[in-house]
């Protein structure tokens, strides 16, 4: 059965420069809002860029945080829910489970696909509106190669960077789905939970990735917490 996947927090281990470029390119496009008339005429795929960089101006940006700080209590919960299976797995002696382990094995693994449906149903939505967004931005990248003098000096193709961050929301989402899939097969029938499946569940694995879960969490809390500041500079 697998517990946890330490690509549920690939999204949050992109590099600081990467949403620095993301988020200038934001700031970049709400400032040629103003000549929009002029730039959709030779680029009819600037409303739809004008949309999306509104979009995570409104909601996307928001949910990247909202579901970094989800995500990292989750890993908290569930550290703390399988130490305590663990501590207690521990201290068996022979080959039998004790009822009261069997039972504690089952509650963990009850609260951990409780927790892993409701995050991924999360991650579900951001990793549409993140892969909404990488999109528009490639496709009108593509199209800028031969319109550069329109929109000036200041625009940085991003269609890369577009790429590597769609990827990572879908490696996000497709790892939570996964996760929740096995834990919800497993629950639907009564668990013989057996030495071998105790071992089978890799618990001090399980608990280190959710540790760094919780470090990378917190590193991409401190770098995007000033990346709003973007939107509003006047690119040079």
């Amino acid at each position: 059965m697998q517990l946890t996947n330490s690509s549920i927090a690939q999204l949050f281990t992109i590099p600081l420069a990467d949403w620095t470029a993301i988020n200038k390119r934001v700031g970049m496009v709400l400032f040629l809002q103003q000549i929009e008339t002029t730039i959709s005429q030779s680029l009819p795929g600037f409303s739809d860029l004008e949309t999306a960089c509104q979009l995570w101006v409104n909601s996307t940006y928001q949910s990247l945080i909202d579901g970094g700080a989800q995500l990292n209590a989750y890993a908290g919960n569930a550290v703390q829910n399988f130490t305590t299976l663990k501590t207690a797995v521990d201290k068996i002696s022979g080959s039998t489970v004790p009822p009261e382990i069997q039972l504690l094995t089952t509650a963990a693994l009850t609260q951990l696909q409780t927790d892993t449906s409701a995050l991924a149903g999360v991650f579900a939505t951001v990793s549409g509106q993140v892969a909404n967004f990488m999109g528009v931005n490639q496709k009108i990248d593509a199209e800028l190669l031969q319109y550069q003098q329109i929109v000036g000096p200041g625009w940085t193709a991003i269609a890369t960077i577009a790429q590597a961050v769609d990827q990572a929301s879908g490696l996000v989402n497709g790892a939570f789905q996964a996760i929740n899939s096995d834990l919800t097969t497993a629950l639907a029938e009564k668990i013989d939970v057996s030495m071998p499946f105790l071992e089978s569940l890799s618990l001090e694995l399980a608990i280190q990735t959710w540790q760094n879960i919780q470090t990378e969490i917190s590193a991409f809390d401190s770098q995007i917490a000033d990346q709003k500041a973007y939107w509003t500079q006047i690119p040079s």
